[in-house]
């Protein structure tokens, strides 16, 4: 078995999913809760932010709910560990900025 598909494997067991679906719901609460909060923290919604969090977002539910893309360019494009980093980065910079 190849290493991509023991990793593949991994991110789809339960607890993986578990978190995609935990940090879409806090990133999408926080932006539905006080938008100008999070703008004032993460120092503002450019493009590039709002569409790396919607995508993220979505990325996030995507995989939360259990889909597994089968062509290449849909799993590059839910590619879990980029979207948990700008999770991540995205709740940092709100709840220490």
């Amino acid at each position: 078995m190849s290493e991509w598909s023991q990793f593949n494997r991994v991110l789809q067991q339960r607890w993986c999913r578990m978190l995609s679906l935990c940090l879409a719901s806090i990133c999408i609460g926080n932006v539905m809760w006080n938008p100008t909060y999070l703008v004032s923290h993460i120092d503002g919604f450019s493009n590039l932010t709002v569409i790396t969090l919607l995508w993220a977002s979505c990325g996030g539910v995507v995989h939360g709910v259990g889909y597994r893309p089968r062509s290449v360019l849909g799993q590059v494009f839910v590619f879990v560990p980029v979207i948990w980093f700008f999770f991540a980065n995205i709740l940092i910079r709100f709840n220490w900025g």
